[in-house]
């Protein structure tokens, strides 16, 4: 009781407001389908409101569409083999290249090589003696085989012309195969000592008993036997052979 006595004065303050007040309103319809629709055309046609939702929504791209993209930036497997495959191919140019030029080089060398090779060999014959005093030395006033000429000579009975061509055969030989610096001036003794100096010790033997035989022959008026003059025939093609002969030659015909 002394509750409502306390809020009494509230009640009727309250009920007073409610009449004064009235009825409440109507609470109005809900919209229908069309109208909806008719204020969202409204809506879309309104250019303003268009950019001003256009400045408010950024423009994104969502994450399947980022990795679209990504993916398509990333080579692949096919394009990294033939991304390969290209620098394979350049390298191999490279190399042909390179390979080409150094053999360039090689060959350039080489042909120099020879040619001051040639030019050496041409200078050094140009300054060789072609006679020693009146004997011919020159390579090419020699037959092929001097051993077997000689002793045919000898056999048809020209002793001083088979020791001639033995004697001035080992002279040619001894210039032009084994650069035994001998003059147009030197004498026998003078030959035979520098000979000493580029002759394998079997070749040398030979020699001295040639220039013996000549010496004899010319000087002493004594020529060898037929047996010696043989084996100095005989001897003469396998110790002093030619200069083409020498270069196929085996170490046991080499010089010293």
């Amino acid at each position: 009781m002394r509750l409502l006595e306390r809020r009494a004065p509230s009640l009727m303050a309250w009920g007073l407001c409610m009449a004064l007040a009235g009825p409440a309103p109507a609470q109005p319809p809900e919209p229908t389908q069309s109208q909806v629709e008719a204020v969202l055309d409204v809506i879309k046609n309104d250019a303003n409101l268009n950019a001003t939702e256009r400045r408010l929504m950024p423009d994104f791209k969502p994450w399947e569409s980022a990795d679209e993209d990504k993916k398509k930036t990333r080579p692949t497997p096919r394009e990294s083999s033939s991304w390969d495959t290209n620098v394979a191919e350049f390298a191999r140019l490279v190399m042909w290249g390179l390979g080409a030029v150094l053999l360039g080089v090689v060959l350039w060398g080489l042909r120099s090589w020879v040619r001051a090779g040639g030019l050496v060999r041409e200078q050094r014959l140009k300054n060789l003696p072609s006679h020693v005093r009146d004997l011919d030395i020159r390579p090419a006033s020699l037959p092929p085989s001097v051993g077997r000429t000689a002793w045919t000579l000898w056999q048809n009975g020209d002793h001083r012309g088979a020791l001639s061509l033995l004697y001035r055969a080992t002279l040619s030989r001894l210039v032009h195969v084994h650069a035994v610096p001998i003059l147009s001036a030197s004498t026998e003794g003078e030959c035979l000592a520098m000979a000493r100096q580029h002759l394998a010790p079997s070749t040398l033997a030979l020699v001295e008993q040639l220039v013996q035989a000549w010496q004899m022959t010319v000087y002493g008026g004594r020529t060898p036997t037929d047996a010696m003059m043989q084996d100095l025939c005989q001897r003469f093609d396998v110790e002093l052979p030619d200069e083409a002969a020498v270069e196929t030659l085996t170490p046991q015909g080499a010089t010293a």
